[in-house]
């Protein structure tokens, strides 16, 4: 038989046609039952006006002004920089790999190289700028004269 239960919590037959007995009929309450309170997860406390909130974003965003071209045997010089514009003097750039014959240096984020003939290729540096943690990707494609 089809048992309905109704808001008031009292279950009984859902149609007449499938009414049974006296006893089926009668419908009997249900006892309450009890509901633990729902655990709400802590919420942390609000940042007071002093503390700013912690941020997502980057604050340097490591780049070397898009891809660059160089002509084997000719130098080439390009300045990293923080693509965001921070610009302190404690910024610290790196490159990775360095290519053999290249240098860096670190404090003013330029790289000079005057790349070989068979250094001919397109190159992927990952640039990384120490304070900050954060890291880019320099191109430069060296063709042959």
């Amino acid at each position: 038989m089809l048992v309905a239960c109704v808001v008031a919590l009292r279950c009984g037959p859902s149609s007449p046609d499938e009414a049974g007995t006296d006893s089926e009929r009668s419908g009997l309450p249900l006892p309450p039952i009890p509901l633990a309170p729902l655990p709400f997860p802590a919420l942390p406390p609000p940042p007071d006006a002093g503390t700013p909130p912690p941020s997502q974003s980057k604050l340097c965003a490591p780049e070397g002004g898009g891809t660059h071209l160089a002509v084997e045997g000719k130098p080439l010089t390009v300045t990293l920089r923080c693509g965001k514009g921070l610009s302190t003097p404690e910024l610290r750039f790196t490159v990775s790999p360095l290519p053999e014959g290249a240098s860096m240096d670190e404090a003013t984020g330029t790289l000079s190289w005057t790349p070989r003939k068979d250094q001919v290729a397109i190159w992927s540096f990952l640039i990384t700028e120490a304070t900050t943690g954060e890291a880019g990707v320099l191109v430069i494609a060296v063709v042959d004269t």
